[in-house]
């Protein structure tokens, strides 16, 4: 029986899941990241959840990938957008396309909320990630970061003047 894989809004349940993960992820990472303390990143992730939004892909009660964006506030702006805090799909079911998938989900929440998304994504040496970022509906690349405005609106600029 083939499993059911789902991309849904993350609920506090989620939780310890998203933590496995995402310690998953940190573990097969060849470079450096400071290292997950457990209670830290259970509070750091229902803060997400909380004040924020947070998207999973659930396959049969497994979290396979997650994708969490908390508010962010510019300390030169008024305006609040929402800035990616964690976005990580174990390999083996990257070919499925779910951070199109969990992007989508967040995509869809922000619109309610009218909010921008900047989202900085660590792919490493793998150039690809940064190609199909750049390719997607309503994304702008930023140097290293990339920003979408509410509803996927993208702003026709002129470069020769």
């Amino acid at each position: 029986m083939a499993q059911k894989i789902s991309v849904r809004l993350a609920e506090p349940r989620d939780i310890v899941n998203i933590t496995k993960l995402l310690r998953e992820g940190y573990l097969q990472t060849m470079t450096r990241y400071a290292p997950i303390d457990e209670v830290r990143a259970y509070a750091w992730i229902l803060n997400v959840i909380d004040t924020g939004v947070a998207a999973v892909a659930d396959m049969d009660g497994r979290i396979i990938g997650a994708l969490g964006a908390s508010p962010f506030q510019p300390g030169w702006s008024k305006e609040w957008w929402l800035d990616g805090e964690f976005l990580y799909v174990l390999p083996q079911f990257r070919d499925l396309h779910l951070h199109a998938k969990l992007l989508r989900a967040v995509e869809g929440w922000a619109d309610a909320h009218n909010a921008p998304v900047i989202l900085s994504i660590q792919s490493g040496d793998r150039s690809l990630v940064k190609d199909r970022m750049m390719q997607m509906q309503g994304w702008s690349y930023v140097g290293g970061q990339f920003t979408r405005e509410p509803s996927g609106q993208t702003e026709n600029t002129d470069s020769d003047g």
